[in-house]
């Protein structure tokens, strides 16, 4: 399938999607945090695909398309996971996510097993954060915009050193957020507030790999150990970052979703 820029149109509206190596690589989906968008993936993405069919897509209400106002549900956002894996031409993938996207990863180890090989969850939580923490995070979206917490963000997704060595990385992370549209932001913070996947962990049967970040303040370890006591047989990694090990450790998180992804295949 070609590198280009696709567009799935689902009935809330449409999500662009990106398909990129060998159609016959063993496919890997890639969900992204809060606040960006597909390109969030680029250097992952690019770094892949020479082995992997890499599928990445927006999450409702982020990238350029935006998306209905209101309270979001998880089920929403893996329901289009789904949707984008069936509109890529993809029956099964090894899935990855981080942070809100770790929590689609779970929903989909719990709700579409059959669509799922295995799954990677970086720095993310079964139940993120509190319901007041996610209301004040929205009351100040509502009063100031989304780029009031672009700057708050980055003093959870890296740590001090590496926003002083790569502000070129810290401020690309940066000025997506402060892209992104306040409504899909709102409505993802309501999934956020309201999820709690805690009591539903154990019927995932999925090879998994939990990876925390050992500076995460967002979803320290404790939360990946949580995650890995429930679902039966997971396994834990850690790495010296803070919140987005993604982009502050690349390469170490690139190597570890090879190795996963080739131990699960």
């Amino acid at each position: 399938m070609p590198d280009v820029m696709q567009h799935a149109d689902l009935p809330h509206g449409t999500i662009r999607f990106m398909v990129e190596g060998p159609s016959d690589g063993p496919p890997i989906l890639l969900i992204h945090p809060l606040g960006v968008s597909l390109e969030f993936w680029d250097g992952l993405a690019g770094a892949l695909r020479d082995r992997f069919k890499v599928i990445r897509f927006d999450l409702r209400g982020h990238g350029p398309n935006g998306g209905p106002a209101g309270d979001y549900t998880i089920e929403d956002l893996g329901s289009d996971a789904l949707a984008v894996l069936a509109a890529a031409g993809v029956s099964t993938a090894h899935v990855v996510g981080i942070s809100i996207g770790g929590l689609v990863t779970m929903w989909m180890g719990v709700h579409a097993r059959a669509q799922v090989r295995s799954l990677f969850i970086a720095q993310s939580a079964a139940r993120v954060g509190t319901v007041e923490r996610w209301e004040e995070r929205r009351a100040l979206v509502r009063e100031r915009g989304v780029g009031a917490v672009a700057e708050l963000a980055m003093g959870t997704w890296f740590t001090p050193e590496f926003v002083q060595s790569h502000p070129v990385e810290a401020n690309r992370c940066r000025q997506m957020i402060a892209a992104c549209p306040s409504a899909g932001y709102l409505g993802c913070c309501a999934v956020l507030r309201d999820t709690d996947l805690r009591s539903a962990l154990p019927g995932i049967t999925a090879p998994t790999l939990v990876l925390a970040g050992e500076r995460d303040p967002s979803t320290p370890r404790a939360d990946a150990e949580l995650i890995v006591t429930a679902i039966p047989g997971a396994r834990l990694k850690t790495l010296n970052s803070a919140h987005m090990s993604a982009i502050e450790l690349a390469d170490d998180f690139r190597n570890l979703v090879v190795d996963w992804v080739d131990s699960a295949t």
